[in-house]
This record gives structure tokens, sequence and C-alpha cells, in this order.
């Protein structure tokens, strides 16, 4: 089970989150957004992790993203996107943290 777990990691995680917003809505949506910037928050206070340039730039398109959705484009197409993308963020955070 644990090599069906690893070899299928993010097709499962792309399948849950879109069942999932499809099931919550826009509360996932919030929920992802709260997710990545409280893990990229505890992983700089916390653990005192330095990010790399690429990182903060993924970060910050991520948030950018984000921002414009919830402003100006209300599609739900994207906002599955950006579900999938910061469920896939915050994962990598949290497995990759040191």
């Amino acid at each position: 089970m644990k090599h069906f777990w690893n070899n299928y990691f993010w097709l499962i995680t792309f399948i849950l989150s879109y069942l999932l917003f499809w099931i919550f809505g826009d509360i996932i949506f919030f929920l992802s957004i709260l997710i990545v910037i409280a893990e990229v928050l505890i992983l700089k206070g916390v653990y005192r992790i330095r990010f790399f340039y690429f990182d903060i730039i993924l970060i910050s398109a991520y948030l950018l993203l984000c921002l414009i959705c919830l402003l100006f484009v209300f599609i739900e197409t994207f906002k599955v996107f950006l579900i999938v993308i910061g469920v896939w963020m915050s994962l990598t955070f949290f497995f990759h943290k040191k």
C-alpha cells in the first residue's frame, strides 16, 4: 500500500482536492490559501528555514493569482487549479521542511 501511495501521491491529492472543492465550495479555496500562508510563516518562524529565490517566486506568484481570483476572476476552474496548486505546495513544504 505504501508503494501505491508513493507512486500515485500527486494524482490522489489532485483528485481529493478536486472533490473537496466540489463538495464544500469556496471554503476549501480559502482554507488552502490560509494553509499555504500559515505553513510559510511556521517554517520561517519556528523552523528557521531559508527559502530559495525560486520558492519565494512560487509563493508570491501563487498568492498573487489567489488575489486576482478573489478580486476579479470568479471562474470555478481557476479556483480548482489554485486549490490543487496550494495543496501540492503545502504538502511539498511539509514533507521537505528539512
